[in-house]
């Protein structure tokens, strides 16, 4: 699993943290602040996971090899959860389908589907634990309010469990910020017992006025913000999910846009999201459960 997921999240064992705030360097971390670790840190807990791994496998009668296996397949699929699967594209209600069971069987929390397909996809999901997000005035939401209401309302009386709302960056460039804060208010008031996540093209805006919207989405109360479509042609300004990650400062529920389909780029994406929104995540769950053995 070393080889997937990144060496920044792997925390600091107390054994550790106390001999390193105990050293009398003038460059010692002050409180709160993280501490690099070491080649040293990282074998002493490999050590400690090997003993936990060996009395773990004696408790239940089973052999390490098998414990470890369970336990790489307990970390994929709660990973897989936080999937949001992008099936906007699909129109034939026989593919959808198709795309459906192939989501349920890998166990991914949502599908993000196209207004027109949210009936199907409650109908294929019937009794079964997986979300239904309808994308609606995707991917641009240039849409007049009027249009973005109505869509919302529709996409919620057909039985989405949530929707994928986009802001208008033109209406952001132009200076209509407090427009948009109306608009979001009332539906996410209207609609406080569902989920309102906001699609911010985030490559299209410069760092100033992507901060002001991002804590004016934040504020409104929207379920969390989605850091783009991927339709975007002409990224020039912030763009990754870092970026909105440092500009909500840890206080909302962070989608990462993941762009790339190997499955090491899209967990990295984790380190600062809650979530992530991608296409082929068949793909993904298949490449990573292979680099996983199980």
């Amino acid at each position: 699993m070393n080889n997937i997921t990144p060496k920044t999240l792997l925390p600091l064992s107390p054994e550790i943290l106390k001999s390193q705030r105990d050293k009398s360097s003038p460059n010692a971390p002050e409180k709160g602040e993280k501490l690099q670790r070491t080649d040293s840190d990282i074998q002493l807990e490999k050590n400690q996971a090997e003993k936990n791994l060996e009395k773990t496998a004696t408790v239940f009668g089973q052999t390490e090899e098998d414990i470890t296996k369970e336990f790489r397949e307990y970390k994929a699929l709660k990973l897989f959860k936080k999937f949001d699967c992008d099936l906007t594209q699909i129109r034939d209600n026989e593919e959808l389908k198709v795309k459906i069971e192939e989501g349920f069987k890998y166990g991914f929390g949502n599908i993000v589907v196209n207004p027109l397909q949210v009936k199907s996809a409650k109908r294929f999901l019937k009794d079964k634990k997986v979300g239904v997000l309808c994308a609606v005035c995707y991917p641009f939401g240039e849409e007049i309010y009027g249009v973005k209401k109505y869509a919302v309302k529709k996409a919620f009386a057909e039985g989405a469990d949530g929707v994928y709302l986009p802001v208008g960056v033109s209406d952001l460039k132009q200076g209509k910020i407090e427009q948009v804060k109306r608009e979001f208010s009332k539906i996410v008031k209207k609609y406080k017992n569902k989920k309102v996540y906001a699609l911010l093209e985030l490559c299209e805006l410069d760092f100033s006025l992507a901060e002001k919207i991002v804590k004016t989405l934040l504020k409104i109360g929207v379920s969390g913000i989605v850091s783009g479509s991927g339709y975007s042609l002409f990224a020039k300004g912030l763009s990754t999910a870092s970026d909105l990650h440092s500009l909500s400062g840890g206080k909302g529920s962070v989608i990462a846009l993941a762009t790339s389909e190997k499955s090491r780029d899209v967990v990295s994406l984790f380190s600062f999201a809650d979530r992530v929104f991608l296409k082929n995540a068949p793909k993904v769950a298949f490449e990573l459960k292979s680099n996983l053995e199980f």
